[in-house]
């Protein structure tokens, strides 16, 4: 769940906000901008030490692992006593009314900085950094025409939205190496070449190419559950160095949310527009 302390603590209950600014160890004004408060978490949490070893001091590291792989969320049902003990105290955790507690996204995105450029990407920290450009193209194939504004809020509701979507979905079942090789680069074949060019962004070049494929009503090569691992943010893909005099190639990535937890699944808002504005649905 890419929920931003900053951005919700003025609507969490008393008693949780006690508990963060204890854990945390500073106190957030509920009047302060988000982005001062934003400022002030990620600084605390840099402070207290890597997040993985916070999970760690708390025997919690499976814990942590379980929640990277259904998008922060961690289902209280399911804990020991000790564990709910052990998290209770840990700051980089929100307790929801829900039924369940998540990573929030400042320690997302400082936990996914962590991890070695080899270790499986986090689809929350590729969102924030994409492009101008890519984000809005992302966001109109999305279909968050609502969302406007920029940066982490539209992170957060895109990331919401292909989790979401991935709901009762499966990814392909390899997954190439490199993006030229589902799509050469050759215009009179496909959308994506113009990407290679550098003319239009990679999410646009997929939404037209999924267009494409469902106005034929033809997928031979079975190229739309590709187009849908990456819209459903399971895959991403990233530039890689070239030779010189050579082009640059795409190498394809498996994102880290590979599998929603079923506490994930009770959030999921049945409703598209509900969906796009889970926060209020929580919180209000």
């Amino acid at each position: 769940m890419a929920l931003f302390l900053s951005e919700v603590f003025q609507h969490l209950d008393e008693s949780e906000q006690r508990r963060l600014q204890r854990r945390l160890g500073c106190i957030l004004g509920r009047g302060s901008a988000q982005a001062r408060l934003r400022d002030s978490v990620e600084s605390r949490l840099q402070q207290l030490g890597s997040i993985s070893a916070i999970f760690a001091d708390l025997e919690l590291s499976d814990l942590l692992e379980q929640a990277l792989r259904g998008y922060g969320t961690i289902p209280l049902d399911d804990l020991e006593p000790w564990q709910f003990e052990n998290l209770f105290i840990n700051p980089a955790v929100l307790f929801l009314d829900a039924g369940v507690a998540i990573i929030y996204a400042e320690a997302l995105l400082l936990l996914q900085a962590e991890e070695s450029e080899s270790a499986a990407p986090g689809l929350l920290r590729h969102l924030s950094r994409l492009k101008t450009r890519e984000k809005h193209a992302l966001k109109n194939w999305l279909g968050l025409h609502q969302a406007d504004k920029g940066g982490s809020y539209l992170a957060s509701r895109m990331y919401i939205n292909m989790a979401a979507r991935q709901h009762n979905c499966q990814k392909p079942a390899e997954t190439p190496r490199y993006l030229d090789e589902i799509w050469p680069d050759n215009p009179a074949q496909n959308r994506i070449a113009w990407f290679y060019r550098g003319i239009l962004p990679l999410y646009q070049c997929l939404r037209e190419e999924e267009q494409r494929i469902l106005d034929s009503d033809k997928d031979p090569m079975g190229k739309l559950a590709r187009i849908l691992a990456f819209k459903q943010g399971q895959w991403i893909c990233k530039p890689q160095k070239a030779e010189p005099d050579q082009p640059v190639r795409y190498r394809i990535y498996e994102t880290r949310e590979t599998l929603q937890t079923r506490a994930y699944q009770k959030m999921i808002v049945a409703e598209p527009a509900a969906r796009d504005e889970l926060q209020g649905v929580l919180f209000n």
